[in-house]
């Protein structure tokens, strides 16, 4: 499952993680969004993914002027 309703999808995570087995528990993972996989009591395997909300476009203006200001050399050290 997945989708950007955070309290819907804990609620579906929280009942099919009951009397089953967490195989990754559900936290923020380094691709930004919240991820868990168990299994449930009946032995099917779910994956629940949370997805960040939409960035404004403001926010993503900034990243791109920032990016611009601050370049990254290929060694991912800033470029003089």
């Amino acid at each position: 499952m997945s989708g950007d309703d955070s309290d819907e999808l804990r609620g579906y995570w929280d009942k099919l993680s009951a009397d089953g087995t967490v195989s990754v528990p559900i936290e923020k993972q380094m691709w930004g969004d919240v991820f868990g996989m168990c299994t449930d009591r009946f032995g099917i395997t779910w994956m629940v993914n949370i997805s960040e909300q939409q960035a404004s476009a403001g926010s993503l203006l900034m990243a791109a002027t920032t990016s611009r200001l601050f370049p990254v050399g290929d060694a991912g050290h800033p470029t003089d």
